[in-house]
């Protein structure tokens, strides 16, 4: 990228005002998305720019969330190499479409759904350049961001959107699909259309059977919330283990930072002496595990102080159980582990959210 030129001149960032041709109106850019940059919970691969967009007017009145595909950023990559760049995008663009497509047509009501797609042209350095964009039902928020603007929410309110998120996973991995970049950006509110919790943002999941292109990854979401055999370079070989228990860990990690406002991973590292960290470590992760258990264990210990007293037993073991770092035997509920196939049993968690959310309604009124 020429020194003379800021991130935010390209195109991606230059819709705002912008009408498409399918009638969305872009009325404003996020302003926080070019500072993804920075961002140490970043997704690796494509980054984007977000815009709130609108069409019709009164009650006719529609609004979204625009996913515009930012090419400038790849093409630091690539040494201004365009054609390969847009390849890369155009990939990235249709699959997570046809993700989106493929989770609607399975009627998943947890997952955030796309209403409309395309590119449209912007004019840069004299070229015309293609804008590859998604358009997603809007939210009120995510969830960071909703409980930094309302403050302290209740148990009930967490819990409640805990089983939502649950349900979402659940949905996702009956048909196939795991999402493996679930943490609280990626969760979104939908309390205006009194539709709680879904889970956004399908750029980084896997389908079982089919290619995508960041399978290879070692790392496919968020580093800061990578479950450690990821962080230690390990990868698992059988689907269970390396994608659904993948979105189990992200799940445990959404219960501590619902209840701490830090992250599973924070608490586990914390605990562990630096030279078995995994920025330090050079062994293989089944000679790291026991002392990851140690700290882990330790970890469980303070956080159960965190959580409700009644509710502490159950959530803490929940914790137990979806971030276990012996990803193989021990994460996942121990019956279900025990069939045939070996599942994580996120049917059990879902069941275990929702008596608790009921409960919380009844802990609040006495």
């Amino acid at each position: 990228m020429p020194t003379n030129i800021q991130l935010t001149d390209f195109p991606a960032y230059q819709l705002e005002g912008k009408t498409l041709d399918s009638g969305w109106y872009v009325e404003k850019r996020l302003p926080s998305f070019h500072d993804r940059l920075r961002d140490p919970a970043l997704t690796g691969g494509f980054f984007s720019v977000g815009y709130l967009v609108s069409k019709g007017t009164g009650k006719n009145k529609e609004e979204g969330f625009l996913k515009a595909f930012d090419i400038a950023s790849l093409l630091q990559n690539h040494g201004n190499d365009l054609l390969r760049t847009i390849q890369e995008v155009t990939t990235s663009f249709n699959f997570e479409r046809d993700m989106l497509e493929y989770c609607k047509s399975a009627k998943m009501t947890k997952i955030v759904r796309a209403v409309d797609d395309g590119n449209t042209s912007i004019l840069f350095n004299g070229q015309s350049q293609p804008v590859f964009y998604l358009i997603f039902e809007r939210a009120d928020g995510d969830i960071r961001k909703v409980i930094e603007t309302t403050g302290k929410v209740e148990d009930g309110w967490k819990l409640k959107h805990l089983h939502d998120v649950a349900v979402g996973v659940q949905q996702l991995h009956i048909n196939n699909v795991s999402h493996q970049d679930i943490k609280p950006s990626n969760v979104l509110i939908f309390e205006t259309k009194n539709e709680g919790a879904k889970i956004g943002d399908l750029g980084r999941a896997s389908r079982n059977g089919l290619q995508s292109a960041h399978d290879g990854c070692a790392i496919v979401g968020a580093r800061a919330y990578a479950p450690p055999e990821q962080l230690y370079g390990h990868t698992p070989t059988d689907w269970i283990s390396k994608r659904e228990a993948c979105d189990l860990y992200h799940l445990g990690s959404l219960i501590v930072f619902l209840f701490t406002g830090s992250s599973a991973n924070n608490g586990l590292f914390e605990n562990l002496p630096e030279p078995l960290n995994f920025k330090n470590w050079r062994g293989k992760y089944e000679d790291v595990l026991p002392h990851l258990v140690d700290a882990f264990t330790v970890f469980l210990d303070k956080l159960q102080y965190q959580f409700p007293e009644w509710a502490r037993d159950d959530l803490t073991l929940m914790v137990k159980q979806m971030c276990h770092p012996d990803y193989k035997n021990l994460r996942g509920d121990p019956d279900a582990r025990k069939q045939t196939a070996n599942p994580i049993g996120i049917d059990r968690f879902v069941s275990k959210l929702d008596r608790l959310a009921k409960r919380a309604v009844i802990e609040a009124r006495s």
